[in-house]
């Protein structure tokens, strides 16, 4: 059961390991999309994520979300309902070498976030803005190691964060 003790006016949403499972294709359960059901048209129903549109856009139809949702680990707010991006900065081109060229000696495998990711084998990869990177499989030493020296690069934020989705 739901129970409004005060008249709440937006509910916004985590996804993976709250809203759906962890994983590429997860989708909410029954469950979550009745919850939802039940207070849709009563209160402004929105996302905050850390994946890209591409990778939410069936759990956002599934949930029949009408709120502005914040996305690409807030790289882009976008109105779903008309498809109009509200707010977006991506990393530019030259950013995007930089932070290559400081990550790429670990050796581990970098991805930019927009549709049709790849693997970041060069700076020579980088053709377009992306709204983040994501570094896969570096251990918690390595991982301290590249966090500081990203914070060396201005106008970025770096998070550490535990992605399986295996």
């Amino acid at each position: 059961q739901i129970y409004f003790l005060m008249k709440y006016k937006l509910l916004i949403l985590d996804l993976d390991g709250t809203t759906v499972p962890s994983k590429e294709d997860g989708m909410p359960s029954r469950k979550v999309t009745e919850a939802l059901r039940k207070v849709h048209g009563k209160i402004m129903i929105s996302v905050a994520s850390g994946r890209p549109f591409y990778l939410a856009k069936n759990i956002l139809k599934t949930l029949n979300i009408d709120g502005p949702c914040v996305l690409d680990g807030g790289s882009q707010i976008l109105d779903v309902k008309t498809g109009k991006i509200l707010f977006e900065r991506f990393l530019s081109i030259g950013k995007q070498k930089e932070i290559l060229k400081l990550v790429l000696p670990y050796s581990y495998e970098i991805y930019r976030s927009q549709e049709g990711s790849r693997l970041m084998k060069s700076v020579d990869d980088v053709n377009e803005p992306t709204g983040k990177f994501v570094v896969v499989g570096s251990t918690q030493e390595n991982t301290i190691k590249i966090l500081e020296e990203l914070t060396a690069v201005t106008g970025i934020a770096v998070h550490p964060v535990n992605f399986s989705w295996a």
